[in-house]
C-alpha cells in the first residue's frame, strides 16, 4: 500500500449511487463484524452479536431491495456499540459502530446524508481493525473502485441493486487474505 492511500471521503462517496454508498459501508462493517467477539464478556453479548448481524444483513438488503426500514437495526447496533465502549473494549465498540452507521446509510427516509454515515463506518472500521488499519484501508479502497467502475448511478439516485457479497463484482472482502486476527 502506497503511504498516500486513504479512505474515501464523504465527498467521494458522493459519487456513488445511494445504493453504492450504502454497499461500500455495509462491507466497512462485514469486514470488522468477527471483533465485535472481543466483547463476549460484556453482558447480553448474545443479543448484541445478533444486532449486529441484523444490522449488516439489513445494509446488504438495502442494495438489492429499496425498501428496507433499517431503523430498528441500527439502534440495536448502537446499544451494542454503547454496551461495548462501557465495558472499554475500544475495537469491539468500533465495530458495532460501523455496522451501525452502514445500517443508518441505508436508511433515506430518516438520513439525508448516506455518505456521512458511510465515511463514519469506514472510519470506525479502521478503528477496529486495529493494527490491521493499513489492511482494511486497501481492502475499502478497492470496494470504491469497483464501485465507481461499476457505474450504478451518482447520489442522490438510488442506482442500480448491487450483490455485496463476496460472489458479486466487488469480490472477496479481503482481497490479499483475511489479516492473522
Amino acid at each position: 500500500m502506497s503511504d498516500t492511500t486513504r479512505l474515501p471521503t464523504e465527498e467521494d462517496l458522493e459519487q456513488l449511487s445511494l445504493r453504492g454508498i450504502v454497499a461500500f459501508a455495509a462491507r466497512c462493517a462485514k469486514r470488522v463484524q468477527p471483533r465485535f467477539r472481543l466483547a463476549k464478556s460484556i453482558s447480553g453479548f448474545a443479543e448484541h452479536q445478533q444486532a449486529l448481524s441484523t444490522a449488516v444483513s439489513m445494509a446488504e438488503q438495502f442494495c438489492q431491495l429499496p425498501d428496507i426500514n433499517a431503523l430498528t437495526a441500527a439502534a440495536g447496533a448502537d446499544t451494542a456499540a454503547y454496551d461495548a465502549a462501557d465495558a472499554k473494549i475500544e475495537i469491539a465498540s468500533s465495530a458495532a459502530a460501523c455496522a451501525a452507521a452502514a445500517c443508518e446509510a441505508a436508511n433515506t427516509a430518516e438520513d439525508a446524508a448516506p455518505a456521512f454515515d458511510a465515511t463514519c463506518a469506514a472510519n470506525y472500521a479502521a478503528s477496529a481493525c486495529g493494527e490491521h488499519a493499513d489492511v482494511f484501508t486497501e481492502a475499502a479502497c478497492n470496494d470504491f473502485e469497483r464501485l465507481l467502475e461499476a457505474d450504478h448511478g451518482i447520489w442522490p439516485d438510488l442506482g442500480d441493486p448491487i450483490d455485496t457479497s463476496e460472489k458479486g463484482p466487488l469480490g472477496p472482502l479481503w482481497p490479499d487474505g483475511p489479516p492473522g486476527w
